[in-house]
Order: C-alpha cells, then sequence, then structure tokens
C-alpha cells in the first residue's frame, strides 16, 4: 500500500514538473506580452505620470473614475469605476451623462478621483467643459499633465486632468435663514419704484416698494456669496409670502449679470418652494424682489424667511 501511494505521489511530482517545464516559457513570454502592451498603451495615452501621481498620493483604498477603469487598476492597484447614468437613469449611459448625474454616480460608487483626458472628451460631450475648461469644474484640480503631438505639420495637446471630487459628497448649503438674514443685503442696480426699503427682525427679510405708475415697478436687494456652482447647488429651497398685490421673485448672480430668474408669485400666506436651476455654471449673489402692480401707489411687501442653496431637493 505505502509503495503505491509513493509511485503515485512520484508520478505526480514528474508530470508536474514536466508541464511547467512546457508551458513557463510561454506563460513568461505571455507575461512579458501584456507587460508591453499595457505599457505603450499607457505611453500612447500619455498616463505615465499621472500613473506615478497616482500611486505616490492617494492612499491604496482609493476609489478612481475613468474611461478606461480596466488599464487604471492595472497600472495603479487601485479600485476603478467608469462614469455612466446610474440604472435608474434614462439615455445613453455615456452621450447623456451630465454633471448632475456625474455626480450622482460620484456618490453612488464613492468615488475620490476623477480622470478626464482625451478619451473622455471624446466619450462625454456633456461633460467637455472638465477637459476644456479645469477652472469651471465644480471640483478641485490636484494633477495636470500635456502632451504634444505632431501630426502633419500640426502640434495638437492631449491633457489629462486629476480632480479631487471627494468633497462634493460633504458640501454644505448655502443661504440664510433667522439671523444670518440680518445683514448684508444691498440695494440691488434695478430699481424702478417711487420707495422702497427693506428690513428684518432677525427672522424675516421684509423688501418695501411703492410704486408711481408705471409697469414692472420693483426693487431688488442683493446679498454676495463666495462663487459656488450650480451644477452642485441644484436646489433653492425658499420661504416666502407677499402682500396681496405684490409679487416675489428671485434671481441668481454672477457679477453684474443675472444668470437665473424665477417668479415666485403671489402669495399671502407662508409657502415653501422647492426649485430647480436651469443654470449651470458659477454664481455669487442672490438677488430678491418685490414687484409692484401697474399704477400702485400703495406700500407693497415681499417677506422671505429663509434662502439656501443646496445639492439636496428636501432639507432638514
Amino acid at each position: 500500500m505505502r509503495n503505491r501511494y509513493l509511485r503515485t505521489a512520484f508520478t505526480f511530482t514528474v508530470v508536474t514538473l514536466t508541464l511547467i517545464t512546457l508551458f513557463y516559457p510561454s506563460y513568461n513570454n505571455m507575461i512579458h506580452v501584456m507587460k508591453d502592451v499595457d505599457l505603450r498603451l499607457s505611453r500612447d495615452l500619455q498616463w505615465d505620470r499621472a500613473i506615478e501621481w497616482v500611486k505616490a498620493n492617494t492612499p491604496p483604498n482609493a476609489v478612481l473614475m475613468t474611461r478606461k477603469p480596466r488599464e487604471w487598476a492595472w497600472f495603479t492597484n487601485r479600485t476603478c469605476v467608469i462614469p455612466s447614468l446610474l440604472e435608474t437613469e434614462s439615455g445613453n449611459p455615456f452621450k447623456d451623462l451630465d454633471i448632475n448625474s456625474l455626480i450622482s454616480s460620484i456618490h453612488r460608487f464613492k468615488v475620490n478621483y476623477l480622470i478626464v483626458d482625451f478619451l473622455f472628451f471624446m466619450e462625454y460631450p456633456k461633460l467637455n467643459f472638465l477637459y476644456i475648461d479645469p477652472s469651471a469644474a465644480p471640483f478641485d484640480l490636484v494633477f495636470q499633465d500635456v502632451w504634444y503631438s505632431k501630426n502633419n505639420g500640426k502640434i495638437d495637446a492631449y491633457w489629462t486632468y486629476i480632480y479631487n471630487v471627494t468633497l462634493a459628497k460633504h458640501l454644505p448649503d448655502v443661504g440664510w435663514r433667522e439671523d444670518t438674514f440680518m445683514d448684508g443685503w444691498s440695494l440691488h442696480l434695478d430699481v424702478r419704484s417711487s420707495g422702497y426699503n427693506a428690513s428684518s427682525d432677525g427672522n424675516v427679510y421684509v423688501i418695501m416698494a411703492k410704486g408711481f405708475g408705471i409697469s414692472n415697478q420693483s426693487v431688488s436687494y442683493i446679498k454676495h456669496i463666495p462663487t459656488i456652482h450650480t451644477f452642485l447647488y441644484k436646489y433653492i429651497h425658499i420661504r416666502w409670502k407677499t402682500s396681496s398685490n405684490a409679487r416675489a421673485y428671485v434671481e441668481l448672480w454672477l457679477g453684474s449679470s443675472a444668470k437665473w430668474s424665477y417668479e415666485l408669485g403671489t402669495s399671502t400666506t407662508w409657502t415653501e418652494s422647492v426649485l430647480t436651476t436651469t443654470y449651470s455654471g458659477p454664481i455669487d449673489g442672490v438677488a430678491l424682489y418685490c414687484y409692484c402692480p401697474d399704477n400702485s401707489t400703495a406700500w407693497e411687501t415681499a417677506h422671505y424667511d429663509f434662502v439656501l442653496l443646496s445639492m439636496q431637493s428636501e432639507i432638514s
């Protein structure tokens, strides 16, 4: 019995060694071929310096989002995911991916870094600005690199950008409620009223306007904020009411230009509205209006209890 086990073990060892001898050269050669292909791919796409930056500056458990997740996972040994619409969203998963859907995907997969290169630029037309104008991105740019290629006498530049998107998951609401309505408001440049005033009791901001018989009589006050992007701050939460003949109105501004406007209307009781901005870009000010009816000479009022810009459609 013992001799039979020894013969079996000897035969298994001989067969195993034979197989290794036969196939290891081919296996080893295949590994070298794969590494050579990967190396050429990284060089062709000019990822070398970006890859080294990721390996040197991100923790091993960092999650990257890139159009080439398998390649970046191989090069960096990091978890990688592809930017795409979520299963609850309709449309082409790449061509219809906009900034709001991208942020939803970032939240879903707990992404830390976004890789934007020429492949990304070609695949995601609604996110072209992340490649063309990084200053307009609502994320922190932490790495950039450029590679120049000469084709038929023309020099083309191919960029690789890496954005830190971790902060996109933790941005606080921006705006005012209760005692923060006390100060910081200034009379707006567009005043068409024979009388106007604004006051606050610490909780409610009240704008008063008195017409003089022309259309679109109004007064507005503006409060400036650090520049934010409505890519992220998509929702405006506002609690308001008016006198019986007035209309409330809100605008988002950048510098001296109104970027987005919305007429709230008339309500003599407190009304809470959640508005969705249709402007995608930076803003640095919020203007509140009190509109008077035509031919009115009486004082009209618009009351605002809070105005908050948020990433969420619901706030606590």
